[in-house]
């Protein structure tokens, strides 16, 4: 219907150009093209819809799942007339749409059609089946619960993704999180100051990442009284957790137990196995570095249980890296590379990438302690590769990664790791973190013989160091070492 004037193209003689309402009107006509082309063009489309609902870059895996749990099925087929309009790309695992306009096109098709709500409903279901409960993907899965009008369940989930997204340090994502909890909380017809209250205390909770909770821990105290007032012994229970972790956050570990201690009593008589199980895990984490090692393994045990009864990989798999930590700490380096793997491969199954890295940083330190140094330093690397910049484990790789030059006289270049290591620290506001950082410090002061610097150091480390109980092999090491190089 065009021809080529002195102008460039024009519109022919006699011609007539139907001129679409709207950009979407575009989209829909190339995608009615396409699964007019199809076997089953009703069919299609639904499968197209689930795809589309998944999100731009759908796995095949999942595509067929969720294409199987609303009884139909993922057709290649139809994938390959995409591709030939240029709709869609083939890449490893599954495929992508070429635009983001047409993937929103076929989705607002199916909320137009009332099937929106079903498709989101069962890609919600698939993951669960697939994630369990981890923090990673939450926020997938509250996306979908909450397109799929199931506001009550999004909650929860909701206030993972926020603390998923504190832990990497993106606090823009933190508040946003927040404000689709606000938003779900205004679509529910009933009280909500319950709910309201729990989100203060995660708010609190995720000021730990970001070295607000001097700022923000007059929240936490407004929402202690309020719990009081209530008498609501599930928010108390939550309250005092987030206490616990506040004194964990300052370096505080024997004032950290006993709020979690009590937290656990109350929450244990609920039906609530999934709370009750990460409390264990804290409790575990608590003793293993206060070196109660008996009352450690106990409680990443009974952790273990629940959450594998739960199906929760992601959980599993910090089970099982408490449990190797605390077997490292006795010295019982079978036990502990079994925990080290097992932990591996459920943060392989749960996609939790973030936490395989942790896995990796826990490996290089057992090698360096080992002896094992370019291992050791193959391992942190890794570490590295899979933690985001500003994740809260990255610290402590960058801090392993100096104890390993230590280990080889490396001097100038362990303090460049401990230079890292304070900057993630401060970061993060973990100041009883410092401290580590200063002792290591001070053996390569001893190392270089810069002696004045040394003295400092160890004025500022020794006595907090002792008056917290430590019991962690680093801390011994570094002492005598420094001593020995005096």
């Amino acid at each position: 219907i065009l021809e080529i004037d002195e102008s460039g193209f024009v519109l022919a003689k006699g011609a007539e150009a139907e001129v679409p309402e709207s950009i979407r009107k575009v989209w829909d006509s190339r995608l009615d093209r396409v699964i007019a082309r199809c076997r089953s063009p009703k069919r299609a489309r639904q499968t197209l819809e689930l795809a589309a609902v998944l999100g731009q870059n759908p796995l095949q895996e999942d595509w067929e799942a969720v294409c199987a749990a609303a009884d139909l099925e993922a057709d290649p087929d139809v994938v390959d007339s995409l591709g030939r309009e240029g709709l869609a790309k083939r890449r490893p695992r599954g495929w992508t749409f070429s635009h983001t306009l047409c993937r929103e096109a076929i989705e607002a098709a199916a909320r137009e059609q009332g099937r929106a709500e079903i498709w989101h409903s069962h890609c919600a279901d698939h993951c669960l089946a697939t994630f369990g409960l981890g923090a990673e993907n939450a926020e997938r899965h509250a996306r979908h619960l909450l397109a799929a009008g199931r506001v009550e369940d999004a909650l929860p989930r909701l206030l993972s993704a926020a603390e998923s997204h504190a832990r990497t340090g993106d606090f823009d994502r933190v508040e946003e999180m927040f404000a689709r909890y606000d938003d779900a909380l205004e679509r529910l017809d009933r009280d909500t100051t319950k709910e309201s209250l729990r989100s203060d205390l995660h708010r609190v909770r995720n000021s730990l990442f970001e070295a607000r909770v001097d700022e923000l821990e007059p929240i936490l105290e407004r929402a202690e009284r309020m719990i009081a007032e209530l008498q609501d012994d599930e928010l108390l229970a939550e309250a005092l957790f987030v206490r616990s972790r506040i004194h964990r956050h300052r370096g505080e570990m024997e004032q950290a137990v006993a709020p979690a201690e009590e937290a656990l009593i109350l929450f244990s008589g609920r039906d609530n196995k999934a709370r009750v199980a990460l409390l264990q895990r804290s409790l575990g984490e608590l003793y293993r570095v206060l070196g109660r090692l008996k009352e450690a393994k106990a409680s990443y045990t009974e952790a273990r249980k629940m959450f594998r009864e739960l199906g929760d990989e992601f959980q599993l798999g910090w089970c099982e890296l408490g449990l190797a930590s605390t077997e490292k700490q006795a010295g019982l380096s079978d036990s502990y590379i079994r925990h080290l793997e097992a932990a591996a491969l459920a943060f392989e199954h749960s996609r939790s990438y973030r936490a395989l890295g942790c896995a990796y940083n826990e490996k290089g330190e057992w090698l360096r302690l080992h002896g094992r140094i370019d291992d050791a330093l193959e391992a942190y690397a890794e570490a590295l590769r899979f933690l985001p910049a500003s994740h809260s484990e990255v610290g402590v790789a960058e801090f392993n990664l100096a104890l390993t030059e230590i280990a080889q006289d490396e001097w100038d270049s362990a303090r460049a790791w401990l230079r890292r290591a304070k900057s993630s620290f401060d970061r993060q506001g973990r100041s009883g973190a410092r401290i580590y950082v200063d002792l290591a410090t001070a053996v390569c002061a001893a190392g270089q013989q810069k002696w004045e610097e040394l003295e400092l150091l160890l004025d500022r480390v020794v006595e907090p160091l002792q008056s917290r109980g430590f019991s962690n092999v680093d801390v011994a090491s570094l002492l005598q070492l420094a001593g020995d190089l005096c």
